[in-house]
């Protein structure tokens, strides 16, 4: 994600921003600068590829959700 997209998602109290491709998705969880200097462009913490990318996003999801 670019950084208008991490700051989008602090904006509305978004802890988490994915990421899709063509070929599946990437999670990322939002890390403030500690000096106030906005995101840093982080590792995913979570990345899937395949096929099947839709139903195990929405595994995921639904998990994060309860």
């Amino acid at each position: 994600p670019s950084e208008a997209d991490y700051e989008a998602a602090a904006k509305n109290g978004q802890e988490i921003v994915v990421a899709f491709r063509a070929d599946g998705f990437d999670a990322y969880e939002l890390s403030g600068d500690p000096l106030g200097a906005g995101f840093r462009n982080a590792s995913p913490f979570f990345s899937h590829r395949s096929e099947s990318w839709r139903a195990r996003f929405q595994a995921h999801f639904l998990r994060v959700r309860k």
